[in-house]
């Protein structure tokens, strides 16, 4: 006999309540994007984490709290439970399916997402895709597919790839903010310890032509991360990065003139162009001696 479940979304289009037929409602809390609490009747549960990175669950039962402890691989799969004296391993399939014997009393499981109680399938994006871990593809086509980011296949799940990406939005899989953090990280390591070492030399224009060529060359190698990472707008950014690069190149050309301009350097050059020219027309050996001879013509 088929379950019937009503499903409630907020005003950001994140799954706040479910109620499966003759059961007591499923309600859902979020800090930013992450489920942090989900209660139904005298039951919750509460998940402790730091950015990305999963610590704790703590159970509330009848009054009764169990608190358990989270270790996790590099995708926030829960691996191991430990509770007290209890310890209790997971293992999943490359696209999350694991065996309805196996009982967890985790909220979350594959990739840090919760699976549906009733399913057993993960509402990715905060209940806006269904992902089946059996079938190993979504119920619904990506709405960012065919010619989007979602990639030929509407249906895939990472594009065929789950051990070296996931998915968490449900709309496509999460390479290219893998690459940008990684990206990012380089680049505020580099410019800081650049800045420490090479401060910019002087101020003004000098400084601003400094900083606007370095934001070009951090703008071009984001650019061609996310190019690499096979999107069409990464070689659109790398060219304004390389727009700002040049303009850097220009703004030190400018200033360096208006120096010279200021220290009276650019108008000795001028001259000293202009007796050079000079020099060119005139004879290239010359007899000073010629206007002490007499001609034929005064003899």
């Amino acid at each position: 006999m088929p379950v019937i479940t009503k499903f409630s979304y907020d005003a950001l289009d994140r799954l706040v309540s479910s109620k499966p037929i003759g059961e007591a409602p499923i309600h859902s809390f979020y800090n930013r994007d992450h489920l942090c609490t989900e209660q139904q009747g005298r039951r919750s549960f509460s998940v402790f984490r730091s950015t990305d990175n999963l610590h704790a669950q703590q159970k509330v039962e009848d009054d009764c709290k169990c608190i358990a402890l989270l270790a996790t691989d590099l995708q926030r799969s829960i691996l191991i439970e430990i509770d007290g004296t209890r310890y209790e391993p997971f293992a999943y399939s490359p696209y999350g399916y694991r065996h309805p014997v196996v009982v967890m009393n985790s909220l979350l499981a594959f990739n840090g997402e919760p699976p549906n109680d009733v399913t057993g399938h993960y509402l990715l994006g905060n209940g806006r895709r269904a992902f089946n871990p059996v079938l190993m593809r979504f119920n619904s086509p990506d709405r960012l597919s065919p010619f989007g980011r979602g990639g030929l296949n509407a249906f895939a799940y990472c594009k065929g790839d789950p051990i070296n990406f996931n998915d968490p939005s449900g709309q496509f899989f999460q390479a290219i903010m893998y690459a940008l953090k990684t990206v990012r990280s380089v680049l505020k390591i580099g410019w800081e310890s650049y800045a420490l070492a090479l401060r910019p030399r002087g101020t003004g224009l000098g400084g601003v032509a400094t900083l606007v060529s370095r934001t070009g060359y951090g703008t071009a190698a984001v650019g061609w991360g996310i190019e690499t990472s096979g999107y069409e707008v990464g070689a659109r950014v790398a060219s304004l990065g390389g727009g700002l690069i040049a303009t850097g190149q220009v703004l030190k050309v400018t200033d360096k003139l208006v120096s010279e301009v200021k220290s009276g350097k650019l108008a000795e050059s001028v001259r000293y162009r202009v007796r050079q020219l000079r020099r060119q027309g005139e004879p290239a050996v010359r007899d000073l001696e010629l206007g002490n001879i007499p001609s034929e013509q005064n003899r």
